[in-house]
């Protein structure tokens, strides 16, 4: 099964806050994309969140002290991001992953988020089964020198932000929460959900329809 994430954790449903930060970029990233964003950060044309970290290898990675407060403040960062960066997992590292691609966990973290993901896809029919709706993700390289286009068009057309935000929250509440990764491995032995799970998916699916019809 694929990762999941909690939704209820990281929807900006029902009171959204506003969405001040430009650009986030964290974990692994492109020097070429993160030099394009960098420049118009320091022109103070966006504000542009990314890691600041020591690199670790290839990748900038940190350790944290707890696992919960690490995940509030992504959570609360991405509820506050117009737009996300996501890509493959391990795509700046070909020499492990050898051509198989693989679903990274920030695909479903920006899109239950409401965030407009950009980034470079796992080319796999994993992936483009669980994220089927469109624009879950905005097509873009892994180095993208042409990143502040993308984000141009997208700034083009209001509408079809609106609509970009809204179908990544319902469609994350009702799929890719952690219960419903638990609903198929029940399922798989027989065993029936306890009521907890039930009341869980409810109120999944309540907030869901909130969301579209906000």
């Amino acid at each position: 099964m694929p990762q999941g994430v909690d939704t209820l954790r990281f929807c900006p449903w029902p009171d959204p806050p506003p969405r001040s930060i430009d650009v986030c970029n964290i974990g692994r990233r492109s020097p070429v994309t993160h030099e394009k964003l960098l420049e118009q950060a320091r022109q103070g044309r966006i504000f542009y969140y990314y890691d600041t970290v020591k690199p670790a290898a290839k990748q900038v990675t940190f350790r944290v002290s707890s696992g919960s407060e690490h995940r509030l403040l992504l959570a609360n960062l991405l509820k506050r991001s117009r737009y996300f960066i996501a890509n493959r997992a391990r795509a700046n590292q070909p020499e492990l992953t050898r051509g198989r691609d693989e679903i990274a966990g920030r695909f479903f973290e920006g899109a239950a988020a409401g965030a407009i993901v950009l980034g470079d896809p796992p080319n796999i029919d994993e992936f483009r089964s669980r994220f089927d709706w469109p624009d879950a993700v905005i097509p873009m390289p892994f180095d993208a020198p042409e990143v502040l286009e993308r984000i141009e068009e997208l700034e083009a057309d209001p509408g079809r932000q609106e609509r970009i935000r809204k179908e990544n929250v319902a469609n994350s509440l009702l799929r890719h929460d952690w219960v419903h990764r638990l609903r198929t491995m029940l399922e798989s032995v027989g065993v029936e959900a306890p009521p907890r799970m039930l009341a869980r998916e409810a109120r999944l699916r309540s907030l869901a329809d909130e969301v579209r019809r906000a």
